[in-house]
């Protein structure tokens, strides 16, 4: 992966884990929603309030979403295709639309709104790797976080609770 935990990785990935959490949780999730509906979320139901069913999909997650899709996506994919183009900043931006669009559609399960949403989240932690490829451990801490979030909101039957306060704000009188 090329770097290992350090203090200063584990805070920017806490940061980052933050500011696209706001972003997408307040901002573009709701938005999406408006215009595309729900996310399908049937996947996961199962954890809502179900202990043992959230700690072994969060464990789950953490082997195959965090690291072996951040592994597989930016440090294969991204990166080969990248190299493929030529390996300059313009190939790293093409490779980073390309893995981000083939991420986004491995979620539709999740409905039309979480191919988009997985898309732009996909192709803004790409943009992340452009800048700093030598350090895929920041983007798997950045993706265990933010479905550790989305995990444990869904597990504690909160999940929908950001998206309806935003739409009533803005989209209902």
């Amino acid at each position: 992966m090329g770097k290992k935990i350090t203090r200063k990785t584990l805070i920017q990935s806490i940061f980052l884990t933050a500011l696209i959490f706001i972003a997408f949780g307040i901002f573009i999730d709701p938005i999406l929603q408006h215009y595309f509906g729900n996310f399908d979320l049937s996947s996961v139901e199962d954890i809502r309030g179900n202990l043992l069913g959230y700690s072994i999909l969060m464990i789950v997650m953490w082997v195959f979403a965090a690291f072996g899709e951040e592994f597989l996506f930016r440090g294969f994919y991204m990166k080969s295709l990248a190299e493929l183009f030529g390996n300059i900043h313009k190939s790293w931006l093409l490779a980073a639309f390309i893995t981000s669009i083939y991420f986004g559609v491995s979620h539709a399960y999740q409905g039309l709104v979480g191919v988009i949403s997985v898309f732009l989240w996909s192709f803004l932690i790409s943009i992340l790797f452009c800048k700093n490829r030598q350090n895929l451990l920041l983007l798997v801490l950045v993706h265990g976080f933010s479905d550790t979030i989305g995990l444990t909101l869904i597990y504690l039957n909160k999940d929908h609770l950001i998206s309806e306060w935003i739409t009533k704000i803005f989209w209902q009188n």
